[in-house]
């Protein structure tokens, strides 16, 4: 009879790690040294290996006592940053302030920063207010910005008019035998 042992470490080293990346970035991997023989998922046979998307790594590769071990990681990619869709607000001077935030439609990533884009004045935080400015046109851009520096942004379009004014009540006097009369001049104020 003939015995032989093999010694040797029986648990299987963590060759690669998992990962989370930044969309559009590369992560490169290495293997410690020591190994040989290196097949990366199954087709590149390089020392190195780079990823640039989200998936699974598998790492083949042999030691220096010869015992083959295999490994795999996860590749995470962050979210890219999503401003949401910017929409259209007409408004009245007299019209209580809006909370820009309840404009964007489509999903937007909170804690974003909101950019009076035309200095208009009326905008604290993502709060405007439309008597602050006055009438006219007015543009507020929605940044956000993700881990990786990253940037989405949408815009909102404010328009602000004054409320319609009938001006205030006149009086005239006519008689039953006047011809027609237009009514606009007698009424005061500034319709």
């Amino acid at each position: 009879y003939l015995l032989r042992m093999n010694l040797g470490n029986s648990s299987t080293p963590d060759l690669i790690q998992d990962v989370t990346i930044c969309a559009n970035d590369t992560f490169t991997y290495n293997l410690p040294n020591g190994y040989s023989n290196f097949l990366w998922n199954g087709t590149d046979t390089s020392s190195t290996f780079g990823v640039t998307s989200a998936g699974t790594v598998t790492i083949a590769a042999t030691s220096a006592a010869g015992c083959a071990y295999t490994d795999t990681a996860t590749v995470n990619t962050f979210p890219l940053p999503s401003a949401g869709n910017g929409t259209f607000l007409d408004a009245c001077a007299t019209d209580p302030a809006v909370d820009l935030n309840t404009l964007l439609t489509g999903g937007f990533d909170p804690g974003g920063t909101w950019n009076d884009d035309d200095g208009s004045g009326g905008l604290s935080g993502s709060t405007f207010t439309p008597g602050l400015p006055g009438t006219g046109s007015y543009n507020f851009t929605y940044t956000v910005t993700d881990s990786c520096g990253l940037q989405d942004t949408s815009i909102v379009n404010v328009t602000v008019s004054l409320p319609p004014n009938a001006g205030n009540g006149g009086q005239g006097f006519i008689e039953d035998c006047d011809p027609p009369i237009d009514l606009f001049p007698l009424v005061n104020g500034s319709p």
